[in-house]
């Protein structure tokens, strides 16, 4: 298994990085608190080699027949002989079900009974990174979604991007100019399956630019609750004339810790609402089929100590091109020619005891993003840093006299319980 040094140090350039600003001592310092976290279990570090959840996306875009052929390597391929040949895969997405909810299940619970091992989530772990990747099958690193706010700089305005509206005025961001062809430059892989594709979703959302995206154009079904998901399913299955992949997504636990907090006994009881309504579909469903199970990512508990927003004429903002992007709990920062420097040293006087600062080269060498060389598109949205904590903080701007949307729990760091998803089967 490779492994990439995780040390300070300087890392030479090669002809090609030239243009790159040098790796200062401070920068250095901070990749080794870094690798300190990483070291004593603090923070998971991305090992593209363990289980994950683009081994699993891949083995199931090879197992439904996708055309030409996804690349996949050893993990895709044992997690493809694990899930084995089916005519009929039915996916279920649970937002934010990391692994530690299962604790909350019963003992003799389905999901619990159907865990077949934990998965590790792309970084950021978080729905938009993982969402794309499940539709292109790559990795953040190179389709370029790096969080719930991505700076466009063809058209000078950050995005909410699953939403596709503009952070800020909410207006769509075709009517700004930007087509979905250009805010995901890699296209989906779903309409290369031969197993018949149906995305089952909440109504909300079914026909947005992003679903609309994301299931490459494929048929998509809108629900109003999980037992009339859970229908949804059952009908195509039903009604097929061959071979079915059907996507479910269910984002009620995510939606609900998010504003309730992390709490076993409310995530318990709609966790054990999930369940049944999913061993009654897997009794219901034909015995060729196989059901997945997995999440995008899992949630932590965010005290609210641990919130801090910087407001309009804030110094820090004064050193960057825009506000900062990507998630509350690992923001990057596009800073402007000259204030690399300032911005650095004013970060780190005022987070640097609970963040880390980091270049954007270190994070490419450490392939916290994926195993492949940042894409242009990536190195463009996600800017000069990223900080990242060794645990939950929330770090955002806000426009003067809106209030803060505290989150109670979030996710999208390197905490084993962001980190780490299960894989159920049956």
């Amino acid at each position: 298994m490779l492994r990439i040094p995780c040390h300070g140090g300087r890392v030479p350039l090669d002809a090609s990085e030239g243009d790159r600003p040098a790796v200062t001592p401070e920068d250095a310092a901070d990749v080794a608190r870094l690798c300190a976290w990483f070291e004593a279990g603090a923070l998971v570090r991305p090992d593209h080699a363990a289980p994950n959840f683009l081994d699993l996306v891949r083995a199931l875009a090879r197992l439904a027949g996708a055309r030409p052929a996804v690349a996949g390597g050893a993990g895709a391929e044992r997690l493809a002989t694990l899930i084995g040949p089916a005519g009929h895969y039915v996916f279920v997405l649970v937002d934010g079900f990391g692994a530690r909810f299962l604790e909350f299940l019963a003992p003799d619970a389905f999901l619990r009974a159907g865990h077949a091992e934990s998965l590790l989530a792309v970084f950021p772990s978080t729905t938009a990174v993982a969402l794309t990747s499940l539709a292109t099958a790559a990795w953040p690193a190179t389709h370029g979604i790096c969080g719930w706010w991505v700076r466009f700089p063809e058209i000078g305005a950050t995005a909410t991007v699953l939403p596709y509206v503009e952070r800020f005025s909410e207006q769509p961001l075709e009517t700004l100019g930007l087509t979905p062809e250009r805010a995901f430059p890699l296209p989906s892989i779903v309409p290369t399956f031969t197993h018949a594709p149906l995305a089952v979703l909440p109504e909300y959302i079914v026909g947005s630019a992003y679903s609309r995206y994301s299931t490459g154009g494929t048929p998509r079904r809108g629900y109003g609750d999980i037992r009339g998901a859970m229908r949804l399913v059952r009908e195509h299955v039903a009604a097929a004339h061959g071979p079915t992949y059907t996507y479910l997504y269910l984002p009620q636990l995510d939606s609900m810790c998010h504003d309730e907090g992390i709490d076993p006994v409310r995530a318990g009881r709609l966790l054990a609402v999930i369940d049944r309504e999913l061993a009654e579909l897997r009794a219901r469903l034909p015995e060729s089929a196989r059901l997945v199970v997995t999440a995008d990512h899992g949630l932590i508990n965010v005290p609210p100590a641990r919130e801090s927003v910087l407001r309009s004429g804030d110094p820090l903002l004064g050193c960057l091109w825009h506000e900062p992007v990507g998630e509350p709990a690992v923001p990057s920062f596009h800073v402007k020619p000259g204030a690399r420097a300032r911005f650095a040293r004013m970060f780190r006087e005022r987070f640097g005891a609970t963040h880390v600062l980091l270049p954007i080269a270190e994070v490419e060498r450490l392939r916290l993003l994926g195993p492949e060389p940042l894409a242009p598109v990536t190195r463009a949205r996600i800017g000069d840093f990223i900080a990242l904590s060794d645990g939950p903080a929330l770090l955002y701007h806000l426009p003067d006299g809106e209030s803060p949307g505290y989150l109670r729990a979030a996710h999208s760091g390197l905490s084993k319980d962001e980190m780490v998803i299960p894989l159920c089967l049956a």
